[in-house]
């Protein structure tokens, strides 16, 4: 049942004789906790507003106070209206926000996308930011003005119960005839299931009208998932690339920076250009130094995986020697970064760096034998492949490796890169002697 709305002037006085507009609530015919509108009229203005004031000025100002209340008003009902299920703290967020169209599927868009902290990977803002801009018309905006007003707001306008299974159904239809492939789909729909769930945790759409697959085991829509295989190197295609001669400094330390990562438990390049001096340590019981670093992807998410631990071993360190112009505990290892830059500048240079090492590494492996497609990411991908190999490791080990939220998550990264040999052998150890000898499977 949805509550009643109403406004009543304050008990206590103010300063200058005014007394604040409060708006009450009465759920099941009991008044809950008023909440402070923000404006605020003397008694006398309150008693005009509701009787026959004499003055032709306080009937001027008493009409400009009536209209102003059913302003309120409406907002108030049209706010209430738009909860499937009300809720007294999203209504309280909701009314701070004049311009909030909570029913607007774009407008949803329009605060995640303002509400993305600076930090935030910037590839998963960019998903966020391409989907608002196809959806609306607007143009888009540099990283750096996420949080600023020149973010417009939506002009067009998706209805959360126009959004259902059918209509999912038909617009991934629409997306694969634009030759869209499942996986850029399936970023677009778990963009859309992400403000689905931002609306409905502030009870704007309801669990009956929630059209996506829930734990609750209910069949509906399911975002595709991107059929991309990952790929890696072989530890014989490792050794080649080892032993490789670069013919330029570009493409040196291309290669140097792949085996580096390689060898560093497989992280993201851009957290290995912000580490610094004073986060390598040596470990005594190791024998070796290392470095603990937090995963840039994850950690502004909800489930970040636990700190990664980097191991450094002797080609990490001639990597490191070779590229670092001074040792000071406050500089960068790798000098990609500078002291003082914002985050949005990290961001440019890094994604800089890792196009000229992509293009470096393209033309190695031309020159090599090995696939030309190979990118920084295959770095990681051969890691987890040598892990997922190795018979002492359990996977709880690898997701500590990989910093991976949970160990399912990691089932399945391993699954992707070494699940069709690993079918292949287990159908070498199912088969029967029958296969050599016919003649005897048959008369058995």
């Amino acid at each position: 049942m949805k509550p009643t709305i109403s406004f009543n002037l304050a008990i206590r006085t103010r300063k200058n004789g005014s007394k604040s507009v409060d708006l009450c609530w009465y759920h099941n015919a009991v008044q809950e906790t008023p909440m402070a509108t923000g404006w605020a009229l003397l008694p006398e203005e309150w008693a005009d507003m509701h009787g026959r004031p004499r003055t032709k000025e306080r009937k001027i100002r008493a009409e400009e106070n009536r209209a102003k209340l059913r302003e309120l008003e409406v907002r108030a009902n049209r706010i209430v209206d738009e909860m499937e299920v009300f809720h007294w703290p999203a209504f309280k967020q909701a009314w701070k926000e004049p311009d909030r169209d909570t029913g607007n599927v774009f407008w949803w868009y329009y605060r995640r996308i303002k509400e993305l902290p600076l930090k935030t990977a910037r590839g998963y803002y960019d998903s966020f930011r391409w989907v608002y801009r196809k959806a609306t018309g607007s143009s888009p905006l540099p990283f750096q003005t996420i949080r600023e007003t020149r973010l417009i707001q939506p002009t067009e306008r998706l209805a959360f119960h126009l959004v259902t299974i059918a209509w999912l159904k038909s617009l991934e239809a629409e997306l694969e005839k634009a030759g869209r492939s499942p996986n850029t789909i399936g970023i677009y729909m778990r963009n859309l299931r992400t403000v689905f769930n931002d609306a409905r945790d502030e009870g704007v759409v309801s669990l009956k009208q929630y059209p996506f697959s829930t734990d609750s085991g209910k069949r509906r829509y399911s975002p595709p998932v991107g059929r991309k295989k990952p790929k890696a190197l072989t530890k014989q295609q490792i050794a080649k690339l080892m032993a490789c001669h670069p013919e330029n400094p570009t493409e040196k330390w291309a290669v140097d920076m792949f085996l580096f990562a390689y060898f560093a438990n497989g992280q993201d390049f851009g957290d290995y250009f912000r580490l610094k001096w004073r986060d390598r340590r040596f470990d005594d019981f190791l024998g070796r130094h290392k470095a603990i670093i937090d995963r840039t992807k994850t950690k502004s998410t909800k489930r970040a995986g636990a700190p990664v631990v980097i191991i450094f071993n002797d080609v990490c360190e001639a990597v490191m020697q070779r590229y670092s112009i001074s040792r000071a505990p406050d500089d960068y290892i790798f000098p990609i970064l500078k002291s003082g830059w914002g985050e949005e500048q990290q961001a440019k240079k890094i994604s800089t760096a890792i196009r000229t090492i992509n293009r470096a590494l393209k033309r190695v492996a031309c020159r090599i034998g090995l696939p030309d497609e190979i990118s920084s990411r295959w770095a990681r991908h051969s890691h987890a492949s040598g892990l997922a190999t190795n018979p002492d490791l359990t996977i709880y080990d690898i997701q500590q490796q990989l910093g991976h939220s949970s160990p399912q998550t990691t089932e399945r990264y391993i699954r992707s890169l070494v699940g069709d040999s690993r079918l292949l052998e287990a159908y070498d150890r199912l088969k029967p002697d029958w296969e050599e000898k016919p003649g005897e499977a048959a008369r058995g």
